[in-house]
This record gives C-alpha cells, sequence and structure tokens, in this order.
C-alpha cells in the first residue's frame, strides 16, 4: 500500500531500503516485476542479491568504506562456466 502510495505521486526516484524484507515469494515477485518495469530511477539498499539480479539493474556496491561499481548481475542459468 505504501508502495502504491509513492507511484502515485510519480516521483523521478524511488530510495528503497530493504524493500524485499518480511515479502511472501508471491509479493517478492510482485516487487521485482514492478522494480523491473518502473521508470523511475531506483537507489535501493539490501542485502538481498537474488533482488538485485532478477531486477536487473545497475549495481554499487559499498567494500571497505568505498562505492565500487560492479558489472551488471547475471542470471544464475546465463551465467558463464567457472
Amino acid at each position: 500500500v505504501a508502495m502504491a502510495g509513492v507511484l502515485a505521486m510519480q516521483p523521478s526516484i524511488l530510495a528503497l531500503d530493504e524493500p524485499s524484507a518480511g515479502l511472501d515469494p508471491a509479493g517478492r515477485r510482485r516487487l521485482i516485476d514492478l522494480l523491473r518495469s518502473s521508470p523511475q530511477t531506483r537507489v535501493i539498499a539490501t542485502h538481498d542479491l537474488a533482488l538485485v539480479r532478477k531486477a536487473k539493474t545497475d549495481v554499487l556496491r559499498l567494500a571497505d568504506g568505498m562505492v565500487v561499481r560492479v558489472p551488471a548481475p547475471v542470471e544464475p542459468a546465463q551465467a558463464e562456466p567457472a
């Protein structure tokens, strides 16, 4: 409901903190679909790497106090063999 209210205001940027926390699998899938289809710039703070991978977005990672850009996540089925 909160997300619907925010999206109704048509913001240019969405800032989300752990948006998948507490969601059941169906809710998580709906969130991913919503994120993939939204035209807004999205800033997401999360530990849910599967969400990041499925949302197909650019990734900045905080590592040792530095912000590091990492390659776009790849679906596990598409990952190259090691």
